[in-house]
């Protein structure tokens, strides 16, 4: 359910922008919807960049790398390491048949 995702995100991002250090939300999620709707919250200064990031799992043969992915105030992501998104977007290649 994707609106239903973004909305969640919205509400969160209300919720934690009107009471700032009172809330802390940890959301699990593969979707892009939650993450992008959390950059349109920052751009439209619901919440603050400063308040919202992601931890990125990247598996290295048998051990996981984290990384902390940021936002900036424009709600663009920051600090993205190299392979966030090469799944998605190499699969993206294969149906338009880029490869």
């Amino acid at each position: 359910h994707p609106r239903a995702q973004a909305e969640l995100t919205s509400l969160l991002a209300r919720i934690a922008g009107r009471n700032p250090g009172k809330f802390r939300f940890l959301i699990e999620t593969h979707s892009d919807f939650i993450v992008d709707r959390a950059s349109i919250e920052i751009r439209n200064k619901t919440i603050a960049a400063k308040d919202v990031s992601l931890a990125f799992f990247n598996m290295e043969k048998a051990s996981a790398k984290i990384a902390n992915i940021g936002y900036d105030n424009s709600g663009n992501l920051i600090n993205v390491p190299n392979g966030y998104r090469k799944f998605f977007n190499d699969e993206t290649n294969r149906f338009l048949g880029l490869n």
